[in-house]
């Protein structure tokens, strides 16, 4: 997966919690029902344009399953690639996010041609749904460095981030 577009925000420092320690990332998909999202293929070591996640005890899903910001960014692009609906995000520190091959997307589609304000998300927000079948998502980071463009593989990253919740069927009320 390429870049699409790039802003200022990839320049800004990454920002520190109160700890010192930096806002943590989150996996793209959430638990669902207990389920923790993994990597389901292709990891190609030759070509890092990305990964695809998934459920391996799960080929599809009967309801709705949302793709989340994996930080807090800017959305650069929102539209239709070859690969499908697709949302990039840039992020603090000269990071860049890539989520595609959605069944749709939430946020509204950018047009490079018109000047508007940027779409800001927020670590978690929900950026469109996940195809029901398969029920798999691309997933693609890269890092703008002194020499440009690198695509970061993301399966050495993403063991340490969190994974939030998500309930595909509403919970039942212990008090009635």
């Amino acid at each position: 997966m390429r870049n699409i577009a790039t802003t200022r925000i990839l320049h800004a420092p990454e920002s520190t919690g109160a700890l010192g320690s930096h806002r943590p990332w989150i996996w793209p998909l959430p638990r669902l029902d207990g389920a923790a999202p993994r990597i389901v293929g292709p990891v190609d070591r030759s070509v890092h344009d990305g990964v695809d996640l998934g459920y391996p005890d799960c080929g599809s899903s009967p309801g709705v399953v949302p793709v989340l910001a994996a930080r807090d960014g800017v959305i650069t692009y929102a539209g239709i690639t070859k690969d499908g609906p697709t949302v990039c995000i840039d992020h603090a520190g000269g990071w860049s996010t890539q989520y595609a091959n959605l069944d749709h997307v939430l946020a509204m589609p950018t047009d490079r041609f018109r000047r508007r304000r940027k779409t800001r998300v927020r670590t978690g927000d929900v950026l469109g749904h996940a195809r029901r079948f398969p029920l798999r998502v691309r997933f693609g980071l890269a890092r703008l460095g002194d020499s440009g463009w690198s695509v970061v593989d993301p399966t050495e990253l993403m063991h340490a981030w969190a994974v939030l919740p998500w309930r595909t069927e509403p919970a039942v009320d212990q008090a009635a």
